[in-house]
């Protein structure tokens, strides 16, 4: 079970006055996982993505781009060590369109990055300067 967000889809001609290119879809990989750039998440977004460093890319379309990432339980259970599992739970997913995934993800991670930081807790979860 995983919950779904949607956001409203910026047109073609919001893209070129904002200066995005409106050909993300091609520069956006389905199966990576992507750090979020927070000071472009939109009004809307899931409180809980806010505190998420990366999400992985699950769907591209020509107007939309879905991502998933750790539920708050999903994280809990991992990083409890009572699991053996390489990762966290994706259960959560987002969708945005096209537009707003060009500001929001910010950089494909290295595979290597992934590999080596995997199990830090800093690796998933992005921490507010007052915690």
């Amino acid at each position: 079970m995983f919950a779904e967000n949607r956001l409203l889809i910026l047109n073609p001609d919001q893209a070129a006055r904002d200066g995005v290119e409106p050909q993300i879809q091609n520069h956006v990989d389905v199966g990576f996982l992507y750090e979020i750039d927070h000071i472009h998440l939109p009004l809307g977004t899931p409180v809980h993505l806010s505190s998420i460093r990366v999400a992985m890319v699950c769907e591209n379309t020509e107007l939309n781009i879905a991502v998933r990432y750790p539920s708050k339980e999903s994280l809990r259970a991992f990083f409890s060590y009572s699991t053996r599992e390489t990762h966290p739970a994706l259960d959560e997913k987002f969708v945005m369109g096209t537009v707003q995934a060009a500001k929001v993800l910010h950089r494909k991670v290295p595979a290597e990055e992934y590999s080596d930081q995997k199990h830090l807790e800093s690796f998933w979860v992005v921490r507010a300067c007052g915690d």
